[in-house]
């Protein structure tokens, strides 16, 4: 009874664990749903923050590392949590430890298996440990390479629409898995009610079984009212013999009665043997059945406390996979800002090109302006000169023809001619000098143009730069996406293999619970036997005991009876004895009837125990081998009543019996022995489950670093862009304050020379026009080397033009067409 309460426990304990199971993974689906919700509304939340208020460079780097470093002391809480579990396993294995001391006290092959076990369990505890300490290796190893995260991430945004379609190819998988559990449920929930229809044929059947059995009772109550009446029968018998025949057949029926005596005590011995045989046989076999009922309480318990394992470890591959999932999503989210940063770099990267080149345009344009009106000045400067210094020269020709005719005195002549010279002298100085710092403008503002095309091409090779920068960043985003892929698909291979493993525990552990009922129908049907027998055993003493005293009561009557009528009786007595012995006949005839009636009930009851036999067939085999143990019970007991030197027999059968009892509970150690195996291997898959994720912890990190790296990478670029940027408008600025320097600077000189030309121009005037110029008889001898200085003067004008026809080229270098020469007597033709 208490092994059955027991066993009612555990199947209660069964039945609440595989509820809280299902409790718990509802409740983790579902937080799986609230957790993907809120990760969706977090994601518009910071979109339309994003719209909003767009995140600074600073702002989103100390939230990456902020997100870096909760995910940091997350990975160190999981492993903390491994510690923990690892404590655990080797505070079970102390349990199991205990449990194996207290085997010991059984069979030697018990505990052979236990310490197996426990040593399976150690090496388990080990190798935990070991991956507990690669696992902080890796995480080390993980914290060392944080800089190729980025890349990886990177890599990820490109396969994105492929991720999304994964989950939701997960999603369906998901969905069938769990319409498959229902179905298989339900299954079992029809399985359970045919099995308690089979129960209840087989409660009918048992009951037809003690219907046969009262009525077999009451005609064994009627086998021993016909005893008594044999024996009453005897006794008036004997009395008649006393009264007939006392003298001849007293010492005769003494004897006989002493033999009667003998048999009695020799069947009561006899019988007594066979009891104790039978006692011997039903302690033996309760011992057997006691010891087997215990294997499969510990068996029962070392199967839950495996289940349970694997339920915890299912229950954190689930718990992992869920942060390998938040932790997927913050990436994608990370990703995402990355992306839009990147893009948003990509357009002030264009904007501020645009506005480069914009500012290079104005800047050229403007330089090319101002140095096609300092050329056109110039010109005109060049050209009044020249006309001016041609008017000067016709003067002094003048002079010189008017000197000859007496116009004027050659003192004045030469005065005159000096000054024309110094006049034609001075401005060709000044002419040179503004052609020197004209060439020297042009030279500016050519060098303003080279440093301009250089800063050009430098923010165009920065723009490549950064081109380059974002196509590495694709390219690192589409490898991290085929990283993120695969751990995805890893994770999705170990949640299968859990939830295999978890549906093939659980059938054999239904399978299990379908033999414990059965084993406890068995061990239910036993007992009735045994209390049946015990019944029977009862019943044939009272039978025995009244039998013998009936017999003493009539031989000391028969005695006394003899005695008495001695003499006057034996006619009588012989008479009567005959008529007894007529009755004992018929009565023996009617006890072998009943006995045949008996035989009947006993065929009966053989029948009622095939048909319970049949009916424990269809509750499984385990039953039908224990229905066919209570058939030879019955039989046994059947031979028993029926003759009394069948106990031989009946203890051969028993033996027979009970070795097939000890091949069954073999067989149902072998079958042990495999689930155990099967446990093993199911316990095995989920440490493989766990190394995956292990594997997986490790890829997460690897890409967490990587994508970390290159948001550093892109923040060095947009610190050197903005640098580079600086720089180019520091050096624009500067070739513009620069060329407009210059430009101002010529202007300048040029007045100054206009004013200077002007007033030279204005001296010469006034003097021919009051006449300060006067020539004498000496004239020619004065012009000649006045005339020579104006040639050489001419000459150098020429020259002069030529280098002032330098100044007509174009930005592309070539000379301009159609330029004429002012020198009136150079001769060059041009």
């Amino acid at each position: 009874v208490a092994k059955d309460v027991e066993i009612e426990n555990v199947r209660a304990e069964a039945a609440a664990v595989k509820a809280a199971l299902d409790s718990a993974e509802t409740k983790a689906q579902k937080e799986l749903e609230a957790a993907r919700a809120e990760a969706e509304a977090a994601r518009g939340e910071i979109e339309k923050a994003r719209e909003e208020v767009p995140p600074t460079a600073a702002a989103e780097k100390e939230e990456a590392l902020a997100a870096k470093d909760a995910e940091i002391e997350r990975v160190r809480s999981e492993a903390e949590a491994v510690k923990v579990d690892l404590d655990a396993a080797k505070t079970k294995a102390e349990a199991l430890e205990s449990e194996l001391n207290e085997a010991k006290e059984g069979t030697s092959d018990r505990v052979s298996e236990l310490e197996e076990q426990l040593s399976e369990k150690e090496e388990e505890a080990d190798e935990a440990k070991s991956k507990l300490e690669e696992t902080e290796k890796q995480l080390q190893a993980a914290k060392d390479d944080l800089a190729r995260a980025e890349e990886i991430e990177e890599r990820m945004l490109a396969k994105e629409e492929e991720l999304g379609t994964a989950k939701a190819k997960a999603a369906d998988a998901l969905e069938k898995e769990t319409e498959a559990k229902e179905n298989a449920r339900s299954e079992l929930i029809e399985a359970k009610e045919t099995l308690l229809a089979k129960e209840e044929e087989l409660a009918a059947s048992r009951s037809e079984k003690e219907e046969l059995e009262s009525k077999l009772v009451e005609a064994e109550n009627a086998a021993t009212e016909a005893v008594s009446s044999v024996a009453a029968a005897v006794a008036s018998a004997a009395n008649a013999a006393a009264a007939s025949d006392a003298a001849t057949k007293a010492e005769s029926a003494s004897g006989q009665l002493l033999m009667a005596e003998s048999r009695i005590k020799s069947l009561e011995s006899e019988l007594d043997k066979s009891r104790a045989d039978l006692t011997s046989l039903q302690e033996e076999f309760q011992s057997k059945l006691h010891t087997m009922e215990q294997s499969k309480s510990k068996s029962s318990l070392r199967e839950e406390e495996l289940r349970s394992e694997l339920d915890e470890a299912k229950k954190e591959l689930d718990e992992e996979l869920s942060v390998g999932m938040t932790k997927q999503e913050g990436l994608e989210t990370e990703l995402e800002e990355a992306q839009g940063r990147v893009m948003e770099l990509e357009k002030e990267l264009e904007v501020q090109a645009k506005e480069m080149e914009e500012k290079m345009e104005t800047l050229k344009r403007g330089k090319e302006e101002e140095m096609e009106a300092a050329r056109k000045a110039l010109a005109e400067e060049a050209e009044k000169a020249k006309v001016e210094s041609v008017a000067a020269a016709a003067a002094a020709t003048e002079a010189a023809v008017k000197a000859k005719e007496g116009m004027v005195d050659a003192s004045a002549l030469k005065e005159a001619q000096e000054k024309a010279e110094a006049a034609a002298t001075e401005a060709i100085a000044k002419l040179a000098e503004m052609t020197e710092k004209s060439a020297n403008a042009e030279k500016a503002a050519s060098e303003s143009k080279e440093k301009a095309d250089e800063l050009t091409s430098e923010l165009k090779e920065t723009a490549q730069k950064a081109e380059a920068a974002a196509r590495e960043a694709e390219k690192a985003a589409i490898e991290s996406s085929e990283a993120t892929a695969a751990l995805t698909k890893k994770h999705d291979e170990a949640l299968k293999t859990a939830e295999e493993s978890s549906r093939k525990l659980t059938e054999k552990v239904e399978g299990l619970e379908a033999a414990v009922n059965e084993q406890k129908s068995a061990k239910a049907a036993l007992e009735k036997e045994k209390e049946e027998l015990a019944n029977e055993a009862r019943r044939y003493e009272r039978q025995l005991s009244l039998a013998q005293h009936e017999s003493e009561e009539g031989t000391s009557k028969a005695l006394k009876d003899i005695e008495d009528k001695y003499e006057c009786c034996i006619a009588d007595m012989r008479e009567e004895l005959s008529e007894a012995r007529e009755g004992i006949e018929s009565t023996k005839k009617e006890l072998d009837e009943m006995t045949a009636e008996k035989a009947e009930g006993d065929d009966r009851t053989k029948k009622v125990e095939e048909a319970k036999r049949k009916a424990d067939e269809l509750s499984g085999t385990l039953e039908a081998e224990k229905s066919a143990l209570e058939a030879k019970v019955g039989g046994l007991e059947s031979k028993l009543t029926a003759t009394e030197g069948a106990s031989s027999v009946a203890k051969t059968e028993m033996d027979e019996t009970l070795k097939k009892v000890n091949e069954e509970l073999k067989a149902y150690e072998e079958g042990k022995a495999g689930l155990d195996a099967k446990l093993k291997e199911a316990e095995a898959k989920a440490s493989e489950a766990a190394g995956a994720r292990d594997e997986a912890l490790v890829s997460l990190n690897a890409a967490t670093a990587e994508r970390e790296g290159l948001t550093s990478k892109l923040e060095g670029t947009e610190t050197e862009f903005k640098a580079k940027n600086a720089e180019l408008e520091t050096r624009a600025r500067e070739a513009e304050e620069r060329g407009l320097a210059a430009a101002k600077k010529a202007e300048r000189e040029r007045d100054d020379l206009k004013l200077k030309l002007d007033k030279t121009e204005k001296e010469l005037r006034d003097r021919i026009a009051l006449g300060e110029i006067k020539g004498s008889g000496g004239a020619d001898a004065a012009a000649g080397p006045a005339a020579k200085k104006a040639r050489a003067a001419k000459a150098a004008e020429a020259q002069d033009v030529t280098a002032s026809d330098e100044l007509d080229l174009d930005l592309t270098g070539k000379k301009k067409e159609n330029v004429s020469c002012f020198a009136a007597f150079c001769g060059c033709g041009k």
